[in-house]
């Protein structure tokens, strides 16, 4: 090997140290160097922006503070449930407020889920000591609170006035309440407007959520009896022991609201199921209805007549007493004023005794005149 070519294989080696050095290790070394004077870049700019939110940390806690405020403030105005009874109660509330108004028909949709809490499955508490310096986080579950509503449909009829007051009425409610549709047709006659709407009741389950029970104390519970029948014996606990009485009462009155099934206005004698001695008017208003009972040849006879409808000769056997039941329902509302003027004719030696069963005792549907002879009522 000549010299020469020793030179070049000498040169070849220099510059193959040189390149291998520079890929394999300055190279790598620069590149991460770079890499770590970015990653500090980015970690300043991180630092800067930290130290200006802890420069504000009071203002947080401030913010945070009255966050949490208004949290409390939206939980406060929801229940902590919903119920048929707490739209009942909404219905109820509304009708003391407004005297004039009168529900006709009520629609009540189904409890239905809006959304549930996403606040994380951890939550952030204070450990309470003030110190800035410390970690002031307490790692544990979140609650999960299910928002829920329900709506409630009906017409009412009310003034402009009215309506602007039953608007504010609403908005002020204490659980809360919105209207989500309202339609309005004016009355040209008389001036009155017809709203048809839909109220939203809002509540909030969870844990912590207490729901308060809803007690009707006002309204009466429970019927005397199931049935308003003339032809099944019913034992009262209400029946006079002072007077006497028998196991049926010999006649009967029935008094119904035009909406209720079977007749208005119904006399007749008890113990008759197939109702051939009945008398049945459908009448809105009050009917005048006459009653006579008298005697022939020792049996006992009643004839009796609603607005012209005439029964007679009616014969019907007295066991110990000459009783007559009342079954008449409670009015359901001021335009209810299905009703009887009754007129009592007893030509018989013994008193007719009223069984009320039933009435309505704010607002009684049944008015008696006793034209002849003694007529006793409990």
């Amino acid at each position: 090997m000549s010299n020469r070519d020793r030179k070049l294989i000498s040169i070849i080696l220099v510059v193959a140290i040189f390149v291998l050095g520079y890929y394999f290790l300055y190279k790598p070394i620069t590149t991460k160097n770079k890499m770590a004077e970015e990653e500090i870049q980015t970690y300043n700019t991180e630092l800067i922006e930290l130290r200006g939110h802890y420069n504000k940390m009071d203002s947080y806690k401030e913010e945070i503070e009255k966050a949490n405020k208004k949290i409390m403030l939206i939980q406060e105005s929801l229940p902590g449930g919903l119920s048929q009874e707490q739209a009942f109660k909404l219905i109820f509330d509304i009708e003391k407020e407004f005297k004039e108004i009168e529900f006709s028909n009520i629609g009540f949709s189904p409890i239905t889920t809006v959304g549930y809490s996403d606040e994380g499955d951890k939550a952030p508490t204070s450990t309470g000591d003030g110190n800035k310096n410390e970690a002031e986080v307490q790692v544990g579950p979140a609650p999960v609170f299910r928002s829920i509503t329900q709506n409630v449909t009906t017409d009412v009829n009310l003034s402009y006035a009215d309506l602007k007051r039953f608007l504010q009425f609403i908005y002020d409610y204490e659980d809360r309440t919105v209207l989500s549709n309202l339609n309005m047709t004016l009355n040209e006659e008389d001036g009155a407007i017809g709203v048809a709407l839909t109220l939203n009741m809002y509540g909030l389950e969870g844990e912590g959520r207490e729901i308060e029970p809803i007690e009707f104390k006002e309204i009466p519970v429970g019927k005397p009896v199931p049935f308003n029948s003339p032809n099944v014996v019913w034992s009262s606990d209400k029946q006079n022991p002072s007077r006497p009485s028998d196991s049926a009462e010999d006649l009967f009155i029935s008094l119904k609201p035009l909406q209720a099934d079977g007749y208005a206005q119904v006399i007749g004698l008890s113990g008759d199921p197939r109702q051939v001695s009945y008398i049945n008017t459908e009448e809105a208003d009050q009917v005048r209805a006459l009653l006579r009972i008298y005697t022939e040849n020792g049996k006992y006879y009643a004839n009796y007549d609603i607005n012209g409808a005439y029964k007679e000769k009616q014969e019907f056997e007295v066991g110990t007493a000459l009783e007559l039941a009342l079954f008449s329902s409670d009015r359901l509302n001021e335009t209810d004023n299905a009703s009887m003027y009754l007129t009592i004719i007893n030509q018989t030696d013994l008193p007719l005794y009223i069984n009320k069963i039933e009435e309505d005792k704010e607002n009684p549907r049944l008015f008696i005149n006793v034209s002849e002879g003694q007529v006793i009522e409990d």
